[in-house]
């Protein structure tokens, strides 16, 4: 018997509804699962429910850039060894 792959986890974060659901379906279709949130206030809420395999993040956040996230994440225990990829708008 077969047992079903598990999805890889990914973490996206862009203020941009349309740029984050373009991404988010495409990541889909390619096999992921996707928890889509729009800053990184939910970014880190998100974090203390699920870590994901990977983040990515639009370099301009709204409140806190993406270099600003990445830095309070290397701080923390928990997320301090993510990779995280940053997109331009």
């Amino acid at each position: 018997m077969f047992r079903k792959k598990e999805k890889k986890l990914v973490l996206l974060v862009d203020n941009f509804d349309q740029a984050r659901d373009i991404t988010k379906t495409y990541l889909e279709t390619s096999d992921y699962k996707v928890i889509a949130v729009s800053n990184a206030i939910d970014a880190m809420a998100q974090l203390e429910k699920k870590l994901p395999n990977l983040i990515i993040s639009e370099i301009e956040l709204p409140g806190q850039g993406s270099i600003s996230f990445y830095n309070q994440l290397k701080t923390q225990k928990k997320t301090h060894h993510f990779s995280a990829l940053s997109c331009v708008p």
